[in-house]
């Protein structure tokens, strides 16, 4: 580390102009991002202009890392997620023998299960509207099944009460 702060600004003007990564020089030099920004426009310790201001490096446009293949992603996990989460409900339920409480969990987590399926289907057609590079790996869902299969397995069940 430079002890002397003039000295300090000169080495770090002269390591960022060599291009190395602000957060290196940061690290060598125990110096926050404002005061080391302040010496390359050319500031002192005394908030006077002491050197020619340096041209700053441009960075790279922050991406999003939910992407379209992200976003699709995320919705196959939460589709096996509430399948999973039916099974459950539904093995618990042909079980019995436990109490009302718990069956009015079960309900409760159906209930938001039919919503998300909702919400997902919702998501997915309009997604399908957006793709245009004809991308359909993942072939559509079949709602119809879902909720179909849903409503037998709560008959029984009704039946069996």
């Amino acid at each position: 580390m430079v002890e002397d702060d003039g000295e300090a600004a000169a080495y770090a003007r002269r390591l960022y102009a060599e291009g190395v990564p602000v957060a290196r020089i940061r690290a060598d030099l125990k110096v926050g991002g404002s005061r080391l920004y302040r010496w390359l426009a050319g500031y002192g310790a005394g908030g006077e202009l002491v050197a020619e201001p340096l041209p700053l490096r441009r960075c790279h446009p922050r991406t999003s890392h939910w992407g379209p293949k992200h976003r699709a992603a995320l919705v196959d996990r939460i589709w096996r997620a509430a399948a999973l989460q039916v099974r459950d409900i539904a093995g618990r339920l042909e079980a019995g023998g436990e109490g009302a409480a718990t069956r009015e969990r079960d309900a409760r987590a159906l209930a938001v299960v039919v919503r998300t399926m909702r919400e997902l289907t919702a998501f997915d057609a309009r997604d399908a509207r957006k793709m245009d590079d004809g991308d359909d790996d993942t072939g559509p869902r079949d709602l119809d099944d879902f909720r179909r299969e849903l409503a037998e397995r709560l008959d029984r069940l009704r039946a069996e009460e």
